[in-house]
């Protein structure tokens, strides 16, 4: 197993060094990205992390379209890896956000989740987590600086000794997200995540990326096969 860092040249390794170091917003691409398929939005619309997962309540609450409170993050991701489009199964692939303060957003918008145990690895292909789709969050459109609003938060620091989001699908990328405060890596990429993008998020700090909630011991790491 290699990290990222590993594998680097000197130059890439110190521009990667001060996005994450900095708190910058990252915009990181592990590899050229693969095409994205048809997808089908499954709407966060609760910071909640304490719901069942069920192959058809959560099927049908994640895919409603209405901000009710009924389906989490956890939930959203094992549906996405339960209808990878095989079969006669649907491909559900974009998760999108609509948390509102009744489901646990602050007044600002800003929507922290705080898993209360490992979530579900991202197994499925083409899958993307986009905290941009929350109300109030945009990416950053500076040259210089950044004027990016973030409104997703992941807080790792009831999750226990874990990561806080790990990738093994190929092709899938994760945008518009704060994720903070877990033991092990903030975002963990594994063999099969070819493709893996991170985009516009701030990675160990909080939702201005100016205060430091690091993660205790990778930002982001990447494992390559054997």
């Amino acid at each position: 197993m290699m990290s990222l860092r590993s594998r680097l040249s000197r130059t890439a390794r110190l521009a990667l060094s001060r996005t994450l170091n900095l708190a910058a917003s990252v915009a990181l691409s592990l590899s050229a990205a693969l095409p994205v398929a048809a997808q089908t939005q499954l709407l966060v619309d609760t910071t909640d992390d304490t719901q069942t997962y069920s192959a058809a309540t959560s099927l049908a609450e994640c895919t409603d379209g209405v901000a009710d409170g009924d389906c989490t993050l956890r939930e959203a991701i094992q549906v996405a890896n339960a209808n990878d489009g095989s079969g006669a199964t649907t491909d559900l692939d974009v998760i999108g956000f609509e948390v509102t303060q009744a489901n646990g957003a602050s007044a600002t918008g800003l929507a922290t989740i705080q898993p209360s145990s490992a979530l579900p690895t991202i197994l499925d292909e083409n899958v993307v987590i986009d905290g941009y789709t929350q109300t109030g969050a945009s990416p950053n459109t500076l040259a210089v600086g950044t004027n990016a609003m973030l409104r997703i938060e992941l807080d790792g620091q009831n999750a226990g000794d874990v990561n806080g989001l790990v990738v093994t699908g190929p092709g899938v990328t994760l945008r518009g997200l704060v994720v903070n405060r877990f033991e092990r890596a903030g975002i963990r990429v594994g063999a099969g995540g070819q493709g893996a993008v991170v985009e516009g998020s701030y990675i160990g700090t909080d939702a201005t990326g100016t205060i430091d909630l690091g993660n205790d011991r990778n930002g982001v790491f990447v494992v390559n096969a054997p």
